[in-house]
């Protein structure tokens, strides 16, 4: 059984009445063609069911439309959700992504580049995990997500992050009107970037007002089981505090946890909007951040380092605001 032929990009320069130089342009966007020309080539594309061939085009560009994604927890809601909203934009634009689960470690990071340096892959999505290890990026451009990374990447790249410290001192403002001093922070004890900047913006808002904490409980951020422990023994110190200011999702869900299960009704302040939340199934003060709006930037932006293109901000800082139910 003879397979059905495929359109050519002849065809389409010969219906649309442009050159295939045109067309070509036009599918890469690149060069210079008018809004009409690019209308009537892609409707021609359509009616054919054109697609390029994206293993010849990669072949010619010595890379692939692929972009890798590596975060350091799939099973983490945020990272869930910034990974559908980063490949969707990716593939509507033509692109392919391959996802990875680093675990937090490096040398398993580094094992992914190294497939993706392997397969041409033309970008990368990185959220550095949180050990500073350090990896080589093999020369991919790469949009770093959320986290600072802790070496000087060896490719083009860009970041894409929180105002962490500047949302953190807001929030804690917010505690300090409502008349609550004693607060126990549950902060990180791993060296990411923006768990560290969120503990600095909340003690400097807190060392303005000339207060101290009431206990800081250091624990692995991603773990909500550490922070049901931390906050069992806080509870079992009989230490008086008037509420809780957590630094991350997993951490908010462990002192919940507790604080409920003792029947204390201290308010928590959480930095993320977990899903529960927003449902109103949990109930704690929660710090939306743009999860959706930075990972679609991230997209945009790896397609932009795989074009070529270097106009580029370095930076693009992203504001959260207060969640309300819905």
């Amino acid at each position: 059984m003879s397979r059905e032929k495929k359109p050519s990009i002849q065809e389409v320069s010969r219906l649309s009445g442009v050159s295939v130089a045109t067309v070509s342009r036009v599918i890469h966007q690149n060069g210079r063609f008018s809004a009409e020309t690019e209308r009537r080539v892609r409707e021609v594309m359509e009616q054919l069911h054109y697609r390029p061939d994206s293993i010849a085009q990669g072949m010619r560009m010595r890379t692939m439309p692929i972009a890798g994604i590596i975060v350091p927890d799939i099973l983490d809601e945020r990272y869930g959700q910034m990974v559908r909203t980063a490949q969707q934009t990716l593939f509507t634009n033509g692109y392919s992504a391959v996802v990875f689960n680093s675990n937090e470690s490096g040398a398993q990071t580094q094992r992914f580049i190294d497939s993706l340096e392997s397969q041409h892959a033309g970008g990368l999505i990185y959220v550095p995990d949180s050990r500073e290890t350090r990896v080589s990026l093999r020369g991919i451009p790469t949009v770093f997500f959320e986290r600072e990374p802790a070496f000087e990447p060896d490719a083009a790249h860009i970041q894409i992050c929180m105002n962490d410290f500047d949302s953190a001192r807001t929030a804690m403002q917010r505690l300090l009107d409502d008349g609550l001093k004693r607060i126990v922070l549950l902060g990180s004890s791993m060296p990411i970037s923006t768990m560290q900047h969120r503990m600095e913006g909340a003690l400097e808002t807190m060392k303005q007002a000339g207060l101290e904490p009431a206990a800081i409980l250091r624990v692995d951020p991603q773990r909500t089981s550490e922070a049901v422990t931390a906050m069992e023994q806080l509870m079992q110190s009989g230490m008086d505090f008037d509420a809780v200011f957590s630094i991350s999702q997993r951490l908010t869900v462990g002192a919940l946890k507790v604080l409920n299960d003792s029947q204390s009704r201290k308010p928590v302040l959480g930095m993320g909007q977990l899903r529960l939340h927003r449902y109103g199934l949990l109930d704690y003060l929660a710090v939306r951040e743009p999860i959706d709006d930075m990972a679609c930037a991230a997209a945009e932006a790896v397609i932009q380092l795989m074009k070529g293109e270097s106009n580029l901000p370095s930076r693009q800082v992203y504001r959260t605001e207060w969640a309300d139910v819905k």
